[in-house]
């Protein structure tokens, strides 16, 4: 652990493929999923679902950047914890999305990143469904 960040259970990500961490069943209650997984070109190690509802309503997990990275380059976010993890959230509304993100520190190095945007749909909303994802993805992920 580094500067205070809670890691209470490391996790592995060598040989994780970012698209077994979220299933069509965990996003079932979000309206489905649109076609398969894909991948973000700027972020090879993302899958991207698109969900049923609006055009861009989508569920995305990622490996990215070390906690305090996050935590500098996103001033507007706020502290939690996800099963006891420091978790960085953040929340942001553009053209009637509401798109928020959970970068879940997992290891000193990188977080695994969560991320929820739906159309029209409340913060509270979104934030509620988003731990749920977070936490399923969490728990997905091997122990060191």
């Amino acid at each position: 652990m580094t500067s205070g960040v809670q890691i209470p259970t490391p996790r592995t990500l060598e040989g994780v493929d970012t698209c077994t961490l979220l299933q069509p069943d965990d996003l079932a209650g979000l309206g489905g999923v649109r076609g398969g997984p894909r991948r973000n070109q700027l972020y090879p190690e993302s899958c991207l679902y698109r969900l049923g509802g609006a055009a861009d309503d989508s569920a995305a997990a990622a490996f990215y950047k070390p906690f305090e990275q996050v935590k500098a380059q996103q001033p507007e976010g706020s502290p939690v914890l996800t099963k006891g993890h420091s978790t960085w959230l953040r929340c942001r509304a553009d053209q009637g999305y509401q798109t928020c993100s959970a970068a879940i520190a997992v290891r000193p190095d990188r977080t695994l990143a969560v991320v929820l945007s739906r159309r029209d749909t409340p913060r509270e909303k979104v934030v509620e469904a988003l731990n749920q994802l977070a936490v399923t993805a969490l728990e997905r992920l091997p122990t060191t």
